[in-house]
């Protein structure tokens, strides 16, 4: 969601690409140094994740799996992705990187504990992808439900914890009950694993890069090699504050007091969780502009310029957090 300086236009174009922002994002990363550990942290979050945010797609693949059809070319992609009207689940394990070498099985109530075992081989990722099919068997929009863990490109003891959800599989943005549950969850994992960043949003997302990296021209590029305790690379809805740049902001009390956050909680790591507004719905114009300039001493230096028109964000256009230091 581009938010400009311009108050006015900022609203005007908060109302003109609404309609643009449909996927949920949510993201935590946590140092995970083995294979056991990533097992604690991770299967956890994989079932929570796919029970609570993806309840209704689970009954339906609990109820009406997709097969896979052995005589089918994988080549094909015009053929039917599955039987129609079912439900698809893919799982898919990398255990190294580069990421081109994934193994694929398709979900049943068997496959996905054997899926969920083989976090303790450490790999470098695990994705899950759920489609619904239409009554041809192919998907009924043209995305999926995606979750799964994913060690940092720079960082790989670093792990990212996400998921993605589409309004057209969950119908989040008109429940305000649904985001806050969602919420919930997501602050309960932050706890459990240690999470020293992530948030939720739905523009660009807690991934590779956030969308504050991505929208800033004079980024360094050293910010993503330097551990996630001491820099905060992004703000959202819902921003982790890494325990060392909190610190430096002045805690939990210094955050809370700004009046920049509705929900403000010191993990057991000392990291803080920042809730902007109760939905992510309220999270425009005035509300952005004071999250970022509570958090602006602490985030990456650099002018916001929206370079890819079809990609929205909800950031404050035109800054730099430099002039707040």
């Amino acid at each position: 969601m581009a938010i400009c300086l311009d108050a006015g236009h900022a609203a005007a174009k908060v109302e003109a690409t609404l309609s643009l922002l449909q996927t949920m994002q949510a993201g935590l990363v946590a140092r995970i140094t083995s294979g056991d550990a990533l097992a604690a942290a991770g299967v956890p979050w994989l079932q929570d994740v796919l029970t609570e945010v993806f309840a209704d797609l689970y009954d339906g693949l609990r109820v009406r799996p997709v097969v896979r059809d052995k005589s089918r070319p994988r080549s094909d992609i015009d053929m039917p992705w599955g039987q129609p009207g079912h439900v698809l689940g893919v799982l898919r394990t990398y255990q190294s990187r580069p990421m081109i070498c994934g193994r694929d099985i398709i979900f049943s109530e068997k496959s996905w504990q054997r899926f969920l075992s083989r976090l303790r081989n450490y790999p470098h990722a695990v994705d899950v992808g759920i489609n619904e099919l239409d009554d041809r068997g192919l998907p009924v929009h043209g995305g999926y439900a995606g979750f799964g863990l994913r060690r940092d490109f720079y960082l790989p003891e670093w792990y990212r914890f996400t998921f993605g959800a589409m309004a057209a599989d969950t119908r989040w943005p008109d429940m305000p009950e649904t985001q806050d549950r969602w919420a919930k969850l997501v602050k309960r994992h932050a706890a459990a694993i240690g999470a020293c960043a992530g948030g939720m949003t739905d523009d660009i997302g807690w991934t590779a890069e956030t969308a504050l990296q991505r929208a800033t021209l004079r980024l360094s590029l050293a910010d993503n090699s330097t551990d996630f305790r001491s820099v905060l690379r992004g703000y959202s809805w819902i921003t982790i504050v890494p325990p060392e740049a909190a610190a430096r902001l002045g805690g939990a009390s210094a955050l809370e007091a700004s009046g920049a956050f509705c929900d403000v909680a010191e993990l057991p790591n000392h990291a803080v969780w920042a809730q902007a507004t109760p939905t992510i719905n309220e999270f425009t114009t005035d509300k952005v502009r004071a999250v970022f300039e509570t958090l602006a001493p602490e985030l990456p230096p650099g002018v916001t310029k929206f370079r890819f028109a079809a990609e929205p964000y909800r950031l404050l256009e035109g800054v730099d957090a430099a002039d707040y230091r």
